[in-house]
């Protein structure tokens, strides 16, 4: 006899967490590829970009992803970033540092979360796994009756005020959380 199961998707992410944490614990006596993640060189070239943007490039450049809480690190605060051919630690490191960010590598993910004062430390190792959210890209072009560009449309994340515009050939690129989510064009 077989059965499906139903898991909602709150707990899926849950165990996620639990998983890549415990993976962290659990093999951390061993060498691990996390020195060759953070030993990887990227260039890289933004001015005043969100850094959400920036997370996203360095995404594809170094071939990582990025888990966060966009409470917590405050993704669409604007800086300028340069680098040619460093290593992946030492560019999160001058990035972040300043937003008072710190950064831990759970397998082949990059955590990243508010710096904590060892009289905060308590506070950071009480925090919800439900805080963490995970990000994907999507992009697409919004066309009318006649399959046309429309160009200057704008997209919102129902429920958000994360959203987009479209170029100047009705093309559209937007970070959205995991999940379910429904786009607002008007």
């Amino acid at each position: 006899m077989n059965r499906t199961l139903s898991v909602p998707h709150g707990l899926r992410r849950i165990a996620l967490l639990v998983l890549l944490l415990s993976e962290g614990l659990a093999v951390g006596a061993y060498p691990q590829p996390e020195q060759e993640l953070l030993n990887r060189r990227i260039t890289i070239d933004l001015n005043e970009r969100a850094l959400r943007a920036v997370l996203s490039t360095i995404e594809k450049k170094a071939n990582v992803h990025f888990m966060y809480s966009p409470r917590l690190i405050q993704p669409d605060r604007r800086l300028s970033v340069r680098a040619t051919d460093e290593r992946l630690a030492d560019v999160l490191d001058r990035v972040l540092a300043p937003l008072r960010i710190e950064y831990e590598v759970v397998g082949k993910q990059i955590v990243l979360n508010k710096t904590t004062d060892p009289l905060n430390a308590m506070a950071s190792l009480t925090a919800s796994p439900l805080d963490v959210v995970q990000e994907r890209q999507v992009s697409g072009t919004v066309t009318d009756e006649q399959a046309q560009p429309v160009v200057g449309a704008s997209l919102v994340v129902k429920g958000t005020t994360r959203g987009a515009t479209t170029d100047g050939q009705g093309r559209y690129r937007l970070a959205i959380p995991d999940g379910d989510v429904t786009l607002v064009v008007s």
